[in-house]
């Protein structure tokens, strides 16, 4: 069976509609185009920045929370709860989430900051600024993370976002806690 996000990517890849991609372990890799990004989550968000002149710009944007994103995609966080041995809980959060431009620029998360039962970070992909499709020289794809006191995280021309494994973190022991 052919799921509607199925149907949307194929349309994306066909058209050539500005896309961003999404891949990794355990995920369902996809280019998602603006029509995906809606389906999963359509949120405004009012921010207010200091320009390059100083001036304060208010600005409402359209965007998809990272988290909603990461989960439509199939990503999982493992299980959790006083039953779960220490080194299966919260497995899949044992990754960093890679948020990377066009022109290389990486903003880099723990799985575990985004994840709104932990970290809540803000974290979003938006694709629209005062009812208009982002400036080139920001998108089509821009990541903002509000919850962030600078704008080190906001990434512009998003391409793609990639979930990987922290394998050089040591495994949870069995052993009793002390």
């Amino acid at each position: 069976m052919i799921s509607i996000l199925s149907l949307n990517v194929l349309l994306v890849l066909c058209t050539g509609a500005p896309s961003v991609s999404i891949s990794g372990p355990a995920l369902r890799a996809a280019s998602l185009g603006v029509a995906e990004l809606k389906a999963i989550s359509d949120s405004t968000v009012t921010t207010t920045v200091t320009s390059n002149d100083g001036g304060i710009v208010t600005t409402e944007l359209h965007a998809t929370a990272l988290w909603k994103l990461l989960k439509a995609a199939g990503f999982d966080g493992g299980p959790s709860g006083k039953d779960v041995a220490p080194a299966k809980k919260h497995a899949g959060l044992r990754a960093n989430v890679v948020v990377t431009a066009s022109d290389g620029y990486v903003a880099v998360f723990s799985a575990s900051e985004l994840d709104p039962e932990i970290g809540a970070k803000d974290a979003m992909i938006a694709w629209q600024s005062d009812g208009k499709p982002l400036p080139a020289t920001v998108g089509p794809f821009q990541l903002i993370v509000t919850s962030d006191r600078g704008k080190s995280r906001w990434v512009r021309n998003v391409v793609s976002i990639a979930v990987v494994p922290m394998a050089a973190l040591p495994a949870a022991t069995e052993s009793p806690r002390p």
